[in-house]
């Protein structure tokens, strides 16, 4: 552990623990950068760790998140685009820091991809991807005022952490 994780202010270790053990979504809920911080720790302590950490900076272009975004998630990678699954195609973590920043077309488009690799009745074509995200403020009045898709958040939230600072 560095001294930079040493001084962050944490989600309970049982929570962690918790997210360790289950390939379930995780959203982290409060600062970013201490976010990155626990995601990047959770991907190294679990299953997950053989892989790439690959961070999606979701406030950026929407033509750019279109591209870059769907290319990690792509199992296939049919469009023969370098990612850095390309040499270990099984496992690894897609981090979208500050989920909230998508445009709600891509939010959509995302929660039904998410969907589909899930559901997909052919194991070739599951996801085997870890996806955490993180947003420094809570989604769901942004849910109630139609500019956060709901679906998205469901796929998303499965296991919710919320960061607190330490007094």
């Amino acid at each position: 552990m560095t001294t930079q994780e040493q001084d962050v202010p944490t989600v309970s270790d049982l929570d962690l623990a918790h997210a360790v053990r289950s390939d379930a979504c995780v959203l982290f809920t409060g600062d970013e950068q201490t976010a990155e911080i626990l995601a990047r720790r959770l991907h190294r302590m679990s299953g997950w760790r053989q892989g790439p950490f690959v961070a999606v900076d979701c406030s950026k272009p929407a033509d750019f998140l279109e591209s870059h975004l769907f290319n990690l998630l792509d199992v296939d990678n049919a469009n023969g685009c370098d990612t850095p699954w390309s040499t270990s195609p099984e496992s690894g973590t897609v981090f979208l820091r500050d989920v909230g920043q998508l445009p709600l077309p891509l939010q959509e488009r995302l929660s039904e991809r998410l969907e589909s690799l899930r559901t997909s009745r052919y194991e070739s074509q599951r996801i085997r991807r870890r996806v955490i995200s993180s947003t420094p403020t809570p989604l769901v009045e942004r849910i109630e005022q139609g500019t956060f898709d709901d679906s998205l958040y469901y796929r998303l939230n499965v296991i919710h952490l919320v960061i607190t600072p330490d007094d």
